[in-house]
């Protein structure tokens, strides 16, 4: 093998390393078990949990009854 097989051959095991990783950060980041790491959820249930106010702030929907 020569030196340029073998640098080559390097830096795609480091591409691979990289990608492998980059998986990882983005399977955690939208994992569902993780959503608290990644929210603060007390801010969240003050911010759009009000009573009296259900439903989304970007969809004003009313019930007439």
């Amino acid at each position: 093998m020569s030196q340029e097989e073998y640098l080559i051959l390097k830096k795609r095991q480091k591409e691979k390393i990289d990608m492998e990783a980059a998986k990882k950060v983005y399977k955690n980041k939208f994992d569902p078990s993780t959503v608290a790491e990644e929210i603060d959820t007390d801010t969240l249930e003050q911010t759009w949990m009000k009573d009296g106010n259900w439903g989304p702030n970007w969809a004003k929907v009313e019930f007439v009854s």
